[in-house]
Protein backbone atom coordinates (compact mmCIF):
# COMPACT_ATOMS: atom_id res chain seq x y z
CA UNK A 1 0.00 0.00 0.00
CA UNK A 2 2.71 2.20 1.10
CA UNK A 3 4.28 2.09 -2.55
CA UNK A 4 1.16 2.55 -4.34
CA UNK A 5 0.74 5.60 -2.49
CA UNK A 6 4.67 6.55 -3.07
CA UNK A 7 4.34 5.29 -6.81
CA UNK A 8 1.37 7.75 -7.67
CA UNK A 9 2.80 11.25 -5.50
CA UNK A 10 2.15 14.47 -7.29
CA UNK A 11 5.53 16.37 -7.31
CA UNK A 12 5.06 19.95 -7.13
CA UNK A 13 5.36 22.45 -10.10
CA UNK A 14 9.43 23.03 -9.73
CA UNK A 15 9.33 25.99 -13.10
CA UNK A 16 7.83 27.13 -15.67
CA UNK A 17 9.27 29.30 -18.78
CA UNK A 18 8.24 30.97 -21.89
CA UNK A 19 10.52 31.02 -25.11
CA UNK A 20 11.33 33.28 -28.05
CA UNK A 21 8.34 31.46 -30.04
CA UNK A 22 6.06 31.61 -27.12
CA UNK A 23 6.03 28.17 -25.78
CA UNK A 24 5.37 28.11 -22.02
CA UNK A 25 7.53 25.22 -20.50
CA UNK A 26 5.98 23.95 -17.29
CA UNK A 27 8.48 21.57 -14.93
CA UNK A 28 7.24 18.99 -12.47
CA UNK A 29 9.65 17.05 -11.04
CA UNK A 30 11.36 15.52 -13.48
CA UNK A 31 9.22 15.60 -15.83
CA UNK A 32 7.96 18.68 -18.09
CA UNK A 33 5.42 19.60 -20.51
CA UNK A 34 5.12 22.29 -22.94
CA UNK A 35 2.38 24.52 -24.25
CA UNK A 36 2.55 26.46 -27.34
CA UNK A 37 1.06 30.09 -26.67
CA UNK A 38 2.07 31.23 -30.30
CA UNK A 39 -1.20 31.99 -30.80
CA UNK A 40 -2.06 34.48 -27.92
CA UNK A 41 0.95 36.75 -29.03
CA UNK A 42 -0.59 40.30 -29.56
CA UNK A 43 2.54 42.77 -29.23
CA UNK A 44 1.88 43.75 -32.75
CA UNK A 45 -1.79 44.53 -31.43
CA UNK A 46 -0.48 45.82 -28.41
CA UNK A 47 2.37 48.01 -30.59
CA UNK A 48 -0.08 49.19 -33.01
CA UNK A 49 -2.86 50.44 -30.38
CA UNK A 50 -0.01 52.21 -28.32
CA UNK A 51 0.71 53.73 -30.84
CA UNK A 52 -2.38 54.87 -32.03
CA UNK A 53 -2.93 55.60 -28.75
CA UNK A 54 0.57 57.91 -29.02
CA UNK A 55 -0.68 59.40 -31.61
CA UNK A 56 -4.75 60.39 -30.20
CA UNK A 57 -2.44 61.75 -27.47
CA UNK A 58 -0.52 63.62 -30.02
CA UNK A 59 -3.07 64.85 -31.75
CA UNK A 60 -5.08 65.84 -28.76
CA UNK A 61 -2.14 67.87 -27.63
CA UNK A 62 -1.62 69.28 -31.02
CA UNK A 63 -5.17 70.21 -30.73
CA UNK A 64 -5.20 71.65 -27.29
CA UNK A 65 -2.29 73.65 -28.15
CA UNK A 66 -3.99 74.99 -31.52
CA UNK A 67 -6.96 75.66 -29.29
CA UNK A 68 -5.13 77.65 -26.86
CA UNK A 69 -3.14 79.64 -29.66
CA UNK A 70 -6.42 80.08 -31.17
CA UNK A 71 -8.04 81.22 -27.75
CA UNK A 72 -4.92 83.31 -27.07
CA UNK A 73 -5.22 85.05 -30.14
CA UNK A 74 -8.92 85.64 -29.78
CA UNK A 75 -8.53 86.80 -26.12
CA UNK A 76 -5.64 89.42 -27.31
CA UNK A 77 -7.22 90.86 -29.60
CA UNK A 78 -10.17 91.20 -27.63
CA UNK A 79 -8.32 92.85 -25.20
CA UNK A 80 -6.71 95.02 -27.86
CA UNK A 81 -10.21 96.23 -28.96
CA UNK A 82 -11.50 96.43 -25.31
CA UNK A 83 -8.40 98.66 -24.96
CA UNK A 84 -8.48 100.99 -27.76
CA UNK A 85 -12.41 101.28 -27.06
CA UNK A 86 -11.42 102.42 -23.10
CA UNK A 87 -8.62 105.10 -25.43
CA UNK A 88 -11.51 106.11 -27.90
CA UNK A 89 -14.00 106.72 -24.75
CA UNK A 90 -11.14 108.54 -22.72
CA UNK A 91 -10.58 110.57 -25.87
CA UNK A 92 -14.16 111.25 -26.63
CA UNK A 93 -14.64 112.28 -22.86
CA UNK A 94 -11.63 114.57 -22.55
CA UNK A 95 -12.77 116.26 -26.11
CA UNK A 96 -16.18 116.38 -24.39
CA UNK A 97 -15.09 117.59 -21.56
CA UNK A 98 -12.95 120.64 -23.35
CA UNK A 99 -15.56 121.58 -25.15
CA UNK A 100 -17.74 121.58 -21.99
CA UNK A 101 -15.60 123.60 -20.56
CA UNK A 102 -14.84 126.07 -23.11
CA UNK A 103 -18.65 126.60 -23.35
CA UNK A 104 -19.17 126.83 -19.79
CA UNK A 105 -16.29 129.49 -19.54
CA UNK A 106 -18.08 131.42 -22.20
CA UNK A 107 -21.65 131.06 -20.73
CA UNK A 108 -19.90 132.20 -17.89
CA UNK A 109 -18.17 135.28 -19.58
CA UNK A 110 -20.94 136.49 -21.15
CA UNK A 111 -22.92 136.48 -17.60
CA UNK A 112 -20.20 138.14 -16.20
CA UNK A 113 -19.96 140.82 -18.52
CA UNK A 114 -23.84 141.11 -18.70
CA UNK A 115 -23.74 141.93 -14.81
CA UNK A 116 -21.10 144.21 -15.43
CA UNK A 117 -23.13 145.83 -18.20
CA UNK A 118 -26.13 145.98 -15.73
CA UNK A 119 -24.04 147.36 -13.28
CA UNK A 120 -22.46 149.94 -15.27
CA UNK A 121 -26.13 150.75 -16.04
CA UNK A 122 -27.39 150.87 -12.96
CA UNK A 123 -25.11 153.11 -11.60
CA UNK A 124 -25.63 155.62 -14.33
CA UNK A 125 -29.75 155.49 -13.73
CA UNK A 126 -30.88 159.30 -12.27
CA UNK A 127 -31.31 159.02 -8.63
CA UNK A 128 -35.21 158.39 -7.94
CA UNK A 129 -34.65 161.42 -5.34
CA UNK A 130 -34.22 163.71 -8.15
CA UNK A 131 -37.41 162.80 -9.60
CA UNK A 132 -39.59 165.99 -10.37
CA UNK A 133 -43.26 165.89 -11.33
CA UNK A 134 -43.25 169.77 -11.94
CA UNK A 135 -45.63 170.25 -14.43
CA UNK A 136 -44.00 173.71 -15.66
CA UNK A 137 -40.49 172.51 -16.03
CA UNK A 138 -39.45 175.94 -13.89
CA UNK A 139 -36.74 174.78 -12.30
CA UNK A 140 -33.44 175.55 -14.29
CA UNK A 141 -31.22 172.26 -13.35
CA UNK A 142 -29.19 169.49 -14.37
CA UNK A 143 -29.89 167.26 -11.97
CA UNK A 144 -33.68 166.74 -11.36
CA UNK A 145 -35.52 165.07 -14.04
CA UNK A 146 -39.75 165.24 -14.96
CA UNK A 147 -41.90 161.93 -15.33
CA UNK A 148 -43.44 161.51 -18.20
CA UNK A 149 -46.76 162.68 -16.71
CA UNK A 150 -44.99 166.41 -15.97
CA UNK A 151 -43.27 166.26 -19.67
CA UNK A 152 -47.03 165.30 -21.21
CA UNK A 153 -48.82 167.84 -19.20
CA UNK A 154 -46.00 170.88 -20.10
CA UNK A 155 -46.18 169.83 -23.46
CA UNK A 156 -49.76 169.79 -24.08
CA UNK A 157 -49.80 173.39 -22.08
CA UNK A 158 -47.40 174.72 -24.89
CA UNK A 159 -49.43 173.25 -27.42
CA UNK A 160 -52.48 175.08 -26.38
CA UNK A 161 -50.84 178.16 -25.52
CA UNK A 162 -49.38 178.72 -29.18
CA UNK A 163 -52.45 177.08 -30.83
CA UNK A 164 -53.07 179.16 -34.25
CA UNK A 165 -56.98 180.08 -34.26
CA UNK A 166 -58.08 180.05 -37.68
CA UNK A 167 -58.99 183.80 -39.19
CA UNK A 168 -63.02 183.48 -38.45
CA UNK A 169 -63.60 187.23 -40.05
CA UNK A 170 -62.66 190.21 -42.46
CA UNK A 171 -63.98 193.78 -43.00
CA UNK A 172 -63.21 197.35 -43.77
CA UNK A 173 -65.01 200.19 -42.86
CA UNK A 174 -65.66 203.33 -44.12
CA UNK A 175 -62.41 204.99 -43.29
CA UNK A 176 -60.58 202.20 -44.93
CA UNK A 177 -59.43 200.74 -41.46
CA UNK A 178 -59.45 196.56 -42.57
CA UNK A 179 -60.66 194.51 -39.41
CA UNK A 180 -59.31 191.07 -39.16
CA UNK A 181 -61.08 188.67 -36.56
CA UNK A 182 -58.91 185.50 -35.61
CA UNK A 183 -60.61 183.35 -32.58
CA UNK A 184 -61.93 185.79 -29.70
CA UNK A 185 -59.26 188.27 -30.86
CA UNK A 186 -58.71 190.80 -33.90
CA UNK A 187 -56.47 193.26 -35.14
CA UNK A 188 -56.83 196.23 -37.73
CA UNK A 189 -54.81 197.79 -40.02
CA UNK A 190 -55.31 201.46 -41.92
CA UNK A 191 -55.17 201.36 -44.97
CA UNK A 192 -56.43 204.79 -46.06
CA UNK A 193 -53.07 205.80 -47.19
CA UNK A 194 -53.93 203.41 -49.81
CA UNK A 195 -57.35 205.81 -50.42
CA UNK A 196 -57.36 206.87 -54.53
CA UNK A 197 -60.67 206.82 -54.86
CA UNK A 198 -60.29 211.07 -55.46
CA UNK A 199 -57.57 210.84 -57.93
CA UNK A 200 -59.32 208.61 -59.76
CA UNK A 201 -62.40 210.79 -60.16
CA UNK A 202 -59.71 213.53 -61.30
CA UNK A 203 -58.56 211.33 -63.75
CA UNK A 204 -62.41 209.67 -65.36
CA UNK A 205 -63.00 213.88 -65.75
CA UNK A 206 -59.88 215.14 -67.05
CA UNK A 207 -60.66 212.24 -70.04
CA UNK A 208 -64.51 212.94 -69.75
CA UNK A 209 -63.16 216.55 -70.77
CA UNK A 210 -61.40 215.28 -73.20
CA UNK A 211 -63.96 213.84 -75.40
Amino acid sequence: MDGQITATADDDITGASIDGSSVLKIDEGASSVTVDLSALEESADITAVQNDVDQNEADADAAILAETNRATAAETTIQNDVDQNETDADAAILAETNRATATETTIQNDIDQNEADADAAIALKEDSANKSDDVNLADATNTKFPTELAVKTYVDGQIIATADDDITGASIDGSSVLKIDEGTSSVTVDLSALEESADITAVQSDVDQTN
